[in-house]
């Protein structure tokens, strides 16, 4: 399958085989991985949806490709739409940033990227459509970027507080877990 056809064939429907399937074809090549970055951000909801899902099952499945395009994800947050795309891509914002013990020099060197990812992140943990998954890794991220910016420190405490009124458990479970590594991170 060249290409054209693999990207032709993230317009349908897809199970997990073949997201499984699709995502062994594009790890293969480094300008595929680019595509579908690309493509998570299209405006034909089906294919950014499918596109997202394959790309995160790519880089879940290689922890240097996760390295090497988290850096375009941190870019394409901010503009996107689709709550399908956003779940696949604050979950593989959360857990790259999660694997280091101190971001400090890799957020000093991206300050503005890092403060856009915070802005979107309680932009979209405030928003009512925003999906739980979605809250749950955006909640994550601040929790991880709060020693890096005051502001976000300071916020964090009462943007979970605020969520967690009425919150399923499962968000009232994440928000004690927030609060706690925020505290954790300013301690250490």
């Amino acid at each position: 399958m060249d290409n054209t056809q693999l990207i032709d064939r993230l317009r349908y429907s897809l199970k997990k085989n073949d997201v499984l399937q699709l995502a062994s074809f594009f790890a293969s090549s480094s300008q595929s991985i680019d595509q579908l970055v690309m493509l998570a951000t299209d405006n034909n909801p089906m294919l950014a949806f499918h596109s997202a899902w394959v790309l995160e099952n790519c880089l879940l499945s290689n922890s240097d490709l996760l390295n090497r395009y988290s850096p375009k994800l941190l870019e394409i947050f901010p503009c996107i739409e689709n709550n399908s795309v956003r779940r696949h891509t604050s979950k593989l914002l959360s857990l790259w940033i999660s694997g280091f013990d101190d971001l400090s020099e890799f957020v000093a060197e991206r300050r503005e990227v890092f403060q856009q990812l915070a802005e979107t992140c309680f932009d979209w943990v405030l928003s009512p459509s925003t999906p739980v998954a979605v809250k749950a890794h955006c909640l994550k991220i601040l929790a991880r970027v709060s020693p890096y910016f005051q502001w976000v420190k300071d916020e964090l405490p009462n943007v979970v507080r605020l969520v967690g009124i009425d919150a399923s458990p499962g968000i009232k479970s994440i928000s004690k877990k927030v609060l706690k590594e925020a505290m954790n991170h300013e301690k250490g």
